[in-house]
């Protein structure tokens, strides 16, 4: 089944004492959805929850509009599911705007800009075979100075020309979670600035092996509170190279990493 969505507004309504914590949209049953210039909120539940085996492509959709209508999350992804945004904003989402899980799911992300939200702005873990992004901002976001805003636990996550600007967390961590491959980060010509730290390879949790890999080239990793580049634990025969990239002005407090 296929379905085409185009100018609409989608909302779950909040109600004062009531849990409304629905999706706008829920995906399954090998459903196709192209949704263009739409708006989405939610408050208490993901906006659209692309399930097993569907595939669902965004295009110029707005998630959270303004600081009345805010959504809980944008997107959460189940096994052998597939998205492609376009230029969507996630502007003010308190929890994960886009959530790529369950085994085999792959999330494209072009042009999209993720501001002011509260947690993380992209997770992929539990399984979530691989995350591209191009051309985006994040930017404003983040809450705690412990977080991270891009944190990739298993898979792979390719980077091109994004920019993590201003934000007050840090901005990327690949960290093997427990139970899964360990996971591989490409970032290429991407602008880290003024955020509490930059790219972190975390040590993981499970056995002595976990950890991950990578390969950084023609970046810019500037005036990060803390440290521009942190190297904890690398897998068992992996490396992380590291190519032609700038780094300057990072810690002690150098940006301050500001959401304001």
């Amino acid at each position: 089944m296929s379905v085409v969505l185009e100018d609409l507004t989608l909302a779950v309504p909040h109600v004062i004492g009531m849990d409304t914590g629905h999706h706008c949209i829920y995906l399954a049953n090998k459903a196709e959805l192209k949704a263009r210039g739409c708006v989405f909120f939610s408050p208490n539940a993901p906006c659209i929850a692309v399930g097993k085996e569907t595939n669902c492509h965004l295009i110029d959709c707005c998630f959270g509009p303004d600081k009345e209508r805010s959504a809980s999350s944008g997107v959460i992804m189940e096994g052998r599911s597939n998205l492609v945004a376009e230029r969507c904003l996630f502007l003010r989402c308190r929890g994960v705007a886009v959530e790529v899980r369950g085994a085999g799911s792959a999330a494209h992300l072009k042009g999209c800009k993720f501001v002011k939200c509260k947690k993380q702005a992209v997770i992929l873990h539990n399984g979530g075979k691989e995350l591209f992004m191009e051309d985006c901002l994040i930017e404003h976001c983040g809450n705690l100075l412990t977080d991270y805003l891009l944190v990739a636990y298993c898979g792979t996550a390719q980077l091109y020309k994004c920019s993590f600007v201003n934000n007050k967390s840090s901005a990327v961590l690949v960290q093997c979670d427990i139970g899964q491959s360990a996971p591989v980060l490409d970032m290429r010509e991407c602008i880290l600035e003024g955020n509490i730290s930059g790219v972190t390879f975390g040590i993981g949790e499970g056995d002595s092996s976990s950890g991950g890999s990578g390969i950084l080239v023609n970046n810019q990793i500037t005036d990060h509170a803390q440290v521009g580049l942190t190297i904890h634990k690398v897998a068992p025969n992996r490396k992380v190279e590291i190519v032609d990239n700038i780094f300057r002005g990072n810690g002690p407090n150098a940006g301050q990493g500001n959401s304001d």
